[in-house]
């Protein structure tokens, strides 16, 4: 049962990445994003976000081929990156501080979260394959 995603640690910190990225949907940040008349910054926000989940979850499938799978993790944190800065760049353009900013931090901490998860989980497929 060694051969099985699951039961390796990489794979959890994956998954945590698409349920990130999933939940920006759900942040003031999104919320911003869809009342600006560019409609390239929810384009941006969501592909960026379906890419980098895209690319997780064939990383996710493709366990059993390291280099691969390391290869995958590097297009996820492209995705995760264009996410993130778009996200920066949708809270800087937010009027005032006020709670909705705060709340909106979350929508800038996710994407955040999801670059060091993929980061530790590339570290994690190199220390199971490569010792």
């Amino acid at each position: 049962m060694e051969d099985f995603s699951m039961e390796r640690i990489q794979t959890l910190y994956l998954i945590l990445v698409i349920v990130a990225n999933a939940l920006i949907l759900y942040t003031p940040i999104f919320i911003v994003a869809r009342r600006f008349p560019e409609a390239w910054l929810v384009a941006l926000l969501v592909g960026g976000g379906i890419a980098a989940a895209l690319f997780v979850a064939i990383a996710i499938i493709l366990y059993y081929r390291p280099e691969t799978q390391l290869k995958t993790c590097n297009l996820a944190l492209l995705g995760q990156g264009v996410l993130f800065g778009t996200a920066v760049g949708i809270f800087i353009s937010m009027p005032g501080i006020n709670m909705q900013s705060f709340e909106a931090i979350a929508g800038i901490a996710l994407p955040f979260v999801g670059i060091i998860l993929i980061l530790i989980a590339k570290s994690a497929i190199k220390r199971d394959y490569y010792g």
